[in-house]
């Protein structure tokens, strides 16, 4: 593939996250919508390579900073964003139960990072109270069993993007 094809795609591809992310305003999406504009990045990683993704995601990260809703951008920005990259890295693990491990130690110390600056940057503060352990303790269990379930189904979501929609991207990308 042509290198401005490549700029393009992930220039189109970055585009699409950062329109996605703009949804995160709207009430009861500000998790879900940083994991759907992870999509992109994951196309872009299959159309073209991980130095190229990566690039696709940094791209977005910029209007993002700007524009979208500050607890989505932050999870966007610390991990959904990246994570389709990163997962092809860590997926060069041969031992299967080593590679989870280190995909949940990587999911919850950034999601750990990512909640300490939106506490500084926004003012957020946590009590101490007892419910509120408790509360805090039940999310992130909860938040790992939907990484495990995301992480699952991005690898679902790849092969049907390979099967349906990258022949058709093939086609449009490939032509001389």
């Amino acid at each position: 593939m042509k290198k401005s094809n490549k700029i393009t795609l992930c220039a189109i591809l970055a585009a699409l996250a950062t329109v996605v992310m703009m949804a995160a305003y709207f009430p009861y999406v500000t998790y879900s919508v940083p994991a759907i504009a992870g999509l992109f990045i994951m196309a872009a990683l299959i159309e073209t390579d991980k130095k190229w993704a990566f690039a696709c995601y940094l791209v977005s990260v910029v209007p993002i900073m700007l524009f979208a809703e500050s607890e989505a951008k932050f999870i966007y920005i610390c991990f959904f964003g990246f994570y389709p990259v990163l997962k092809c890295i860590l997926e060069k693990i041969k031992n299967n139960i080593l590679c989870f491990i280190v995909k949940i130690i990587c999911f919850n110390g950034l999601m750990a990072i990512c909640y300490l600056l939106l506490k500084f940057v926004t003012g957020i503060t946590f009590t101490e109270a007892d419910t509120t352990k408790l509360i805090l303790v039940a999310t992130v269990i909860l938040f790992n069993a939907v990484f495990i379930l995301y992480d699952i189904l991005l690898a679902k979501l790849a092969s049907e993007y390979l099967v349906r929609i990258h022949p058709f991207v093939k086609k449009i990308l490939y032509k001389k």
